[in-house]
Formats: structure tokens, sequence, C-alpha cells
């Protein structure tokens, strides 16, 4: 597991702009491949235990957060087969703990099969509880 440098730390504004790019480029009623489908498995959309991958197998941005990051910069997608949360590699990345926390929220959503949509609600609605904690 390695983690691509950056010369600037990824800020709220860019994260929260590649979110909402990522849920209008698959819709925001699209769901990452459900964790029983075989299918799913074998193109490498989540791996053999059925975790969620920020590339499938092909190395094209799969989930919403391996999405989201490409937006920013292609090679911060971590690798197939990384199943670490998000908010370790937006830490790595210099992001602010908001949009860790905000982004490990979205993700849990993603991966128990809600709609994009409804994770980034709960992304945007996480970033607004910590601004007013």
């Amino acid at each position: 597991m390695s983690i691509a440098t950056l010369t600037t730390p990824i800020t709220e504004e860019a994260f929260t702009a590649a979110m909402r790019a990522a849920v209008e480029e698959r819709g925001a009623a699209y769901t990452y491949p459900a964790v029983d489908d075989e299918v799913a498995r074998a193109e490498g959309w989540r791996d053999n235990t059925g975790q969620c991958q920020y590339q499938n197998a092909a190395g094209e941005p799969a989930c919403l957060i391996g999405l989201a990051l490409s937006k920013i910069d292609p090679s911060l997608v971590p690798e197939y087969g990384s199943v670490v949360g998000a908010d370790h590699y937006l830490r790595g990345y210099g992001a602010p703990q908001a949009v860790q926390l905000a982004a490990s929220a979205a993700q849990s959503y993603q991966d128990t099969g809600e709609t994009w949509g409804l994770a980034l609600d709960a992304y945007e609605r996480t970033l607004e509880e910590r601004r007013t904690a």
C-alpha cells in the first residue's frame, strides 16, 4: 500500500468538487456492484472477500472515493487490492480531518449498497456537522 506524493494537500473545496463530479458522472442513483454478485468479484469491482475496490482489476476508478480522487489526479487512486479506508488515504494526502471523516461516511454508504446520491448527501452532511461542532 503506497500513498502518492502531493506537492499541495487536498483541500475541502477540491475534494468536494471531485465528489460532486464523480456522482454527476455515474448518476445519483448509481450503486456499487453488489457484495453477493459473482460478476462484481470476477471483474475486480470487489475482492474475494467482498471488499469494494478503489479501482477495478482493469485499473479504472471503481468506487466513489476512487473516482473522486481520479478527478483530482489519477495517480492518487489507491491500487487494486487496497482495502484501507478513505480516511487513511486522505490523511496521507493532507486533507482536513472533516474531509477525512466525511469521505469515510460516504464510503460506508456506498459499501453497504446505498446510492451515490445518498453517499454524497452523507459526505456533505458530515462536513456541515464538523463545521458546527
